[in-house]
């Protein structure tokens, strides 16, 4: 089972084993595959339902709709049970409160529907679709236009950028190779000191965050009755604060040019096992032996890879050691993993501003670092 912590933006599907007492577990599952980045057009979101028997003792599905009630009363949760819209029906002992609470999770934390990108999602398109005049008047926005806000909750003063790599109508061939999706875009903060002047570490590198959420909750001013803000200075610090953000996101692209740079990371038992099929598989045959070092190329869960771990320590010679090897990952379906697919080249030239946003923060370091 892959923990909500791994990110498989590569992956097209997911499915759910298990039901969790927490219906937002599932949301931040959801997350991992449905997220920029993504080479798919659309993403399949599977979950398996204890049986009959079971589900009487354990009311999990009775429990999952009751706090789905609940949190979709609070901030909304999109579809998270196959089938099973979220309602409203659910009213909070104090929704204030509640909500409040809720709404500082989101932004100080960063869990729940934040992780997974479902709340800014669910705001946009309630905004775009109860009032289509405004969302007609944010797409004819020329690129490059930029805002700013004042926030008491973000920490220090800084920029978020929205960027897009390429012309618009530019796509991406997907994994499959046939299909095309278009390009996503890509986000960065830049921190300033109190004077809008790019804040820097102490090797004196920009403080540069390349996380979409955090741009996102960063860029986010909580509601439309919040004042623009935006000095001259501000301004003017805006262009400064651009070109680090752009190189930024293209160096970051550059890097996925280079197939040498999307290998996974192998854990040490495949790594292992994968050294004496080279070194003692000759019996395979070539294919044989060429194939099984390939299948131990792809990037396992922690029980895998333990397996294969014990299959090297259990066999007494190379040769029961790797037809143990091999037994373990037919067991557990482990193929070939796909090739890495490198992003074409781009020019500098070719990262392009979609829109900005200035945000002066509650409290700004005065040293030209943030912390």
């Amino acid at each position: 089972m892959l923990a909500e912590g791994v990110n498989l933006q590569q992956a097209g599907r997911i499915i759910n084993y298990d039901l969790p007492w927490n219906p937002m577990r599932i949301v931040q599952r959801h997350g991992r595959i449905d997220r920029i980045g993504s080479q798919y057009r659309e993403v399949h979101l599977g979950v398996f339902f204890p049986a009959e028997r079971l589900d009487e003792m354990l009311r999990l599905e009775e429990t999952l709709g009751r706090k789905l009630a609940q949190a979709a009363a609070a901030v909304g949760t999109g579809e998270v049970l196959p089938g099973r819209k979220p309602t409203k029906d659910v009213i909070l002992a104090d929704p204030d409160e509640a909500i409040e609470q809720l709404e500082d999770i989101l932004r100080k934390s960063g869990t729940s529907a934040a992780l997974s990108g479902e709340e800014y999602r669910r705001r946009l398109f309630s905004a775009t679709t109860s009032d289509p005049a405004l969302a007609s008047k944010y797409q004819a926005l020329p690129y490059g236009s930029g805002s700013g806000f004042e926030s008491t909750v973000v920490d220090g003063n800084g920029y978020v950028f929205c960027i897009r790599i390429g012309q618009g109508s530019e796509l991406h061939k997907s994994g499959d190779g046939k299909s095309a999706v278009p390009r996503k875009p890509w986000f960065r903060y830049v921190r300033c000191d109190e004077d809008w002047h790019v804040a820097h570490d102490e090797n004196g590198i920009p403080l540069v965050s390349d996380d979409t959420l955090t741009s996102l909750v960063t860029a986010d001013p909580t509601g439309s009755e919040v004042p623009r803000w935006v000095t001259d200075e501000v301004y003017n610090g805006a262009f400064d604060a651009w070109q680090i953000a752009r190189k930024s996101v293209w160096e970051a692209w550059t890097r996925l040019t280079d197939p040498a740079n999307l290998e996974p990371e192998i854990p040490k038992s495949f790594r292992d096992a994968a050294e004496l099929v080279r070194r003692s598989g000759s019996f395979l045959g070539i294919r044989g032996q060429d194939e099984l070092c390939r299948r131990l190329g792809s990037v396992p869960i922690t029980k895998i890879g333990r397996a294969v771990r014990a299959a090297l320590n259990e066999g007494n010679t190379d040769e029961q050691r790797i037809d143990l090897v091999r037994q373990v990952l037919d067991k557990f379906g482990i193929q070939v993993p796909p090739p890495p697919e490198p992003l074409p080249y781009v020019n500098l030239e070719e990262v392009h501003l979609v829109a900005w946003m200035a945000v002066k923060g509650a409290t700004p370091d005065k040293q030209g670092t943030v912390t």
